[in-house]
């Protein structure tokens, strides 16, 4: 249970956004809410990643896709080359999944071309796509038109603030003028305080945006003071996060150590 956020822009790059919530299930029903994990990561030249569902899944498909396009040495990957070649791919693996772990899980793709421009000054072309398991067929998105993965889906306002980013994009747009990333800048602001301020389970207030660019990646937590002046005023930091299942099951183990419930029942989506 997440929310994952990924969108194509005309200026040169690739924005991702996710929250951090893990959300543990155990057999009598119980959910717990963890703010504890990092579903966005580099996969590779010019690529980054975001997952939601099965966290341990997440954890190794995340290391298979930067197999993947490691595994082309020269030349690099057309983003849509990429989606469409990982996705037969991850579809192969999942299948040899034992049956009980073919749980639910989705992906998204942001990459930039490492050759095609945008037609925007050269900018190059920015690319989203996400993939659902089992199939994995792949949806790619326009320019400005967002495309999310996760229980965030399931909130309206999240889905309406998704809407206007697709319908009224110059608003947005407005913001790069004389200010480089300004368009991710103030999306990060307005999705950090719809999310604050309308929770829903399984989606943390703590979220993160990435950049991809021909030049690197940037990944950077959306701090920001809440109700700045009101007496219940809020600074909302991000925690420290786990980046592997490895740790996250330490991490696990150790809160669920003196408690009733076993961890070693539990199941663990993001």
């Amino acid at each position: 249970m997440t929310w994952v956020i990924g969108i194509p822009t005309m200026f040169g790059y690739g924005v991702l956004i996710s929250d951090v919530q893990a959300t543990v299930s155990f057999p009598d029903g119980k959910e717990d809410f963890h703010d504890v994990v990092q579903k966005i990561y580099p996969v590779g030249e010019f690529a980054m990643s975001g997952f939601s569902g099965d966290i341990e899944t997440g954890f190794m498909f995340t290391q298979a896709l930067r197999d993947f396009m490691s595994s082309r040495s020269k030349g690099g990957w057309i983003p849509d080359q990429l989606a469409r070649e990982w996705g037969k791919r991850a579809k192969e693996l999942y299948s040899k999944l034992p049956e009980e772990k073919k749980r639910p899980f989705s992906m998204i793709i942001v990459a930039v071309d490492p050759i095609a421009d945008n037609g925007s000054k050269g900018q190059p072309k920015s690319f989203v796509a996400k993939l659902k398991a089992p199939s994995f067929e792949y949806e790619a998105s326009r320019v400005h038109s967002p495309l999310s993965i996760g229980s965030g889906n399931n909130k309206q306002v999240y889905l309406d603030d998704l809407e206007r980013i697709h319908s009224e994009p110059e608003k947005l747009m407005q913001m790069e003028v004389g200010n480089q990333f300004g368009y991710a800048q103030v999306l990060g602001v307005v999705l950090s305080y719809d999310v604050f301020r309308n929770p829903h389970p399984g989606v943390s207030k703590h979220l993160q945006i990435a950049l991809v660019t021909k030049n690197g990646f940037q990944i950077n937590p959306l701090n920001f003071n809440a109700d700045i002046g009101l007496p219940h005023e809020q600074k909302i930091e991000m925690p420290e996060l786990v980046k592997n299942w490895r740790d996250f099951d330490r991490k696990m183990k150790k809160i669920y150590k003196d408690d009733k419930y076993s961890w070693a029942d539990a199941i663990a989506k993001g």
